[in-house]
């Protein structure tokens, strides 16, 4: 019972939305009671997967529902949800240390997503769980931020070119440090050459002064922060990053969601060409967690010709095999929605025969040396290697596995905007 197919596919998932939904008289206490062993070893894994322990700690203990958890799982519960403060509290003095370096430097910073959430949106940085601090400066800015994060005791996972990393990315490889979290500086929040890029100096322009860690800083308009949350959930990750993204949209949803709020999230959806990603994750967090998102919003963002399934088949990838369906980006989707075998084999060498650029930075190399050629045969060993379990599921026929590729192919195409019979494209191979 605690493989991860079983742990997606179970009625827990159903209880889990229940206690997350903003109301808590969704909180069924005969429900929870009627739960047993098994079936709390199951709910815990599935907010551990979703990253909201902490926050399904904080509903159950907040709502007075303690006494309907068994002993041990609200245990558990609590100390997953003091780690999440613990390592909260050394996330938060460590950003604290760099924004104050910053400042020094003058140097204007931009917390993304996870500690402006945190503080600004739950105002309470034990609920949120983080994985990494996100900053965003102007290019400009770059070469002195990371020589900032180097002198704090930082070093880049990788190599990198600046000049390079401008032209064909969005934030420089990871800067780590022992026993501290790891720090991305971005610059934008999309890909230069994707087709829903926003130029950074529009988020910048919306930006607003907040407090965060102790440090006055800039942080994104109400508006761009939940936008980025919805793009970061769909276009990006294809909803593989499970139901911490709909928490943080109801959450944003109950502290800003007013007229001129709504008005704003409408067009600038529109005018950026992420109307279709956006609607999804709004109405998903409508439905399942119960975001104060008005009907009207809905409505004025809806796709025209909206095929019903979208929906669903963005509900399933939610609950997807996590482990699985994280291996699948839309890159490697794309691939298996080619119909013939020859237009595959074309996708799939295209995939293994990237740009020098790429293949440079992934393997820590000059882009102008010969030596890039010599990555390519490395690069297909690397992507077996990487995506085996995935090309022997596939390769076998699995139906779970074959079904989750589906419903990502459908998602990508969808999502770039191609009409397509949604339906039909999904139960063909569930049948």
């Amino acid at each position: 019972m605690s493989d991860s197919k079983t742990i997606m596919e179970n009625p827990c998932s159903e209880l889990l939305l229940d206690c997350l939904h903003q109301d808590r008289r969704c909180i069924r206490t005969t429900g929870l009671k009627r739960l047993t062993d098994e079936d709390w070893v199951i709910l815990l894994a599935l907010a551990k997967v979703h990253s909201v322990s902490a926050l399904l700690y904080h509903r159950l203990k907040s709502g007075g529902f303690e006494s309907a958890v068994a002993g041990w799982a609200l245990m558990e519960l609590k100390a997953l949800y003091r780690s999440n403060a613990l390592r909260n509290l050394r996330l938060f003095a460590e950003l604290n240390l760099i924004a104050k370096a910053f400042r020094l430097e003058n140097i204007p910073l931009i917390a993304l997503k996870g500690a402006h959430l945190a503080q600004d949106v739950y105002g309470d940085i034990a609920l949120r769980q983080m994985s990494d601090i996100d900053l965003l400066v102007q290019t400009r800015n770059l070469s002195q931020a990371a020589d900032i994060l180097v002198k704090q005791g930082y070093h880049p996972y990788q190599p990198y070119d600046l000049e390079v990393e401008t032209v064909a990315f969005h934030h420089l490889p990871p800067f780590l440090k022992k026993r501290a979290v790891a720090v991305e500086i971005h610059w934008g929040i999309t890909l230069p050459y994707e087709h829903y890029a926003v130029a950074p100096d529009e988020l910048w322009q919306n930006a607003l002064p907040i407090n965060i860690a102790g440090v006055d800083m800039m942080g994104l308009s109400s508006e761009d922060l939940l936008l980025h949350i919805c793009l970061h959930a769909s276009y990006q990750h294809l909803f593989a990053n499970g139901l911490r993204s709909l928490c943080d949209i109801a959450e944003l949803a109950g502290r800003y969601g007013g007229t001129h709020f709504w008005q704003r999230v409408r067009q600038r959806a529109k005018d950026r060409g992420w109307q279709r990603g956006v609607f999804v994750m709004l109405r998903l967090s409508k439905d399942l967690v119960g975001a104060a998102v008005p009907e009207n919003v809905l409505r004025a963002l809806e796709p025209s010709g909206l095929k019903a399934s979208i929906a669903e088949t963005a509900h399933k990838l939610l609950f997807a095999e996590m482990v699985v369906a994280s291996n699948i980006s839309a890159e490697a989707a794309s691939v298996f929605k080619r119909q013939d075998f020859l237009s595959r084999l074309w996708e799939i060498v295209r995939r293994i025969f990237i740009s020098r650029v790429l293949i440079a930075r992934r393997y820590s190399i000059p882009p102008a040396s010969w030596r890039v050629y010599l990555y390519y045969p490395v690069r297909l060993v690397d992507l077996i290697v990487r995506k085996r379990r995935i090309l022997w599921r596939i390769f076998r026929g699995k139906p779970d596995t074959v079904i989750l590729v589906e419903r990502k192919n459908t998602m990508v195409k969808w999502l770039n905007g191609e009409e397509l019979e949604v339906r039909q494209a999904t139960t063909a191979v569930e049948k």
